[in-house]
């Protein structure tokens, strides 16, 4: 008799364990928003709406008052893919959360401070898993209280009949930021 081993896909099992630690250990399950409770605060000063995907895909269409940010913004520069790159072809660590001073000054260039309400949302086409993953590195950081998730994302969203944009929100006001990395969610070597 033939046995056959199926072995997982690298890129998906690490998807799966993503999106499982970031929507089930870290309680976000509990922070989902539904579209309607977005429409009603997506104007306040202190809800602060993130993109989550890609440039084009922002560029396509967003939430109003929505600012891009990417996985890249939160992770090591060291551990991203680089181009023309398999991950199979390397045995690199990838995305790795980035240096803290590197995300504090990203996040405060988008408005948000400690006191901020954080609502993430992933393109149509952007898997959860990258939601899951900024929201993740949030946590790390020290903000994982003021983080909400769009339920559904721009799908729902859209299909709420709101309104996407395409119109830039002005550069808001660097915020004043201080991050309390929570050491204990993340294992090294």
């Amino acid at each position: 008799m033939i046995q056959t081993t199926v072995v997982p896909d690298r890129i998906a099992l690490v998807s799966a364990a993503i999106a499982l630690v970031g929507v089930v250990s870290s309680g976000y399950a509990q922070r989902l928003v539904e579209p309607s409770w977005v429409a009603e605060r997506v104007a306040e000063p202190d809800v602060v709406v993130l993109h989550v995907g890609t440039q084009s895909g922002y560029t396509n269409g967003h939430l109003p008052n929505a600012q891009l940010i990417t996985v890249a913004d939160m992770s090591a520069p060291e551990s991203l893919p680089r181009p023309n790159q398999a991950l199979a072809d390397s045995a690199e660590l990838r995305f790795e959360i980035g240096d803290v001073d590197s995300i504090a000054a990203k996040l405060a260039s988008l408005g948000i401070s400690e006191d901020s309400e954080i609502v993430l949302y992933g393109e149509p086409d952007q898997p959860l898993p990258s939601t899951t993953r900024v929201a993740f590195a949030l946590s790390y950081v020290g903000l994982g209280d003021n983080v909400r998730l769009l339920n559904g994302g721009m799908d729902a969203w859209m299909a709420s009949g709101y309104e996407v944009s395409n119109t830039v929100p002005a550069d808001p006001s660097a915020a004043s930021l201080r991050l309390t990395p929570q050491e204990d969610l993340i294992a090294d070597a």
